[in-house]
């Protein structure tokens, strides 16, 4: 009997038929084998990183984020996606000239989504204060 991982755990859509949260085990070769194989070889995201935090760790993140030292997700949704957005230039009526971006057509919104849930759902990386 092989214990399952706690990623594939989370993910699990067989975890109904294990023993139990702690006890979950698994017969080699099984359906739960290759599920636990294939969650293992995917990639955790930031979410997965945020989930498996200890108390403290999480306690630590959030409050590097409430108090503004640190969104991890600003920069490289900036870098993914608006430092490389087009930005025509448009004449306006009077004669002047602007540029806009897509989201200046949609209220604001990024036609890519909104960045925390982009950073959320991207593989996660190693972190100095993990």
């Amino acid at each position: 009997m092989i214990k399952c991982d706690t990623r594939a755990r989370q993910l699990c859509p067989f975890k109904n038929q294990c023993c139990g949260e702690e006890t979950a085990y698994f017969v080699d070769g099984s359906e739960c084998d290759k599920f636990n194989q294939d969650a293992l070889a995917t990639p955790p995201t930031n979410a997965d990183r945020i989930r498996a935090m200890s108390d403290d760790a999480l306690a630590d993140f959030i409050s590097r984020i409430a108090y503004g030292m640190e969104t991890p997700w600003s920069k490289p949704f900036l870098e993914t996606f608006c430092h490389s957005c087009p930005a025509p230039e448009y004449a306006l009526d009077d004669g002047r000239k602007m540029k806009l971006h897509e989201c200046d057509f949609t209220d604001g919104e990024c036609p890519h989504g909104g960045d925390i849930l982009w950073w959320i759902e991207q593989p996660a990386e190693e972190d100095e204060h993990a």
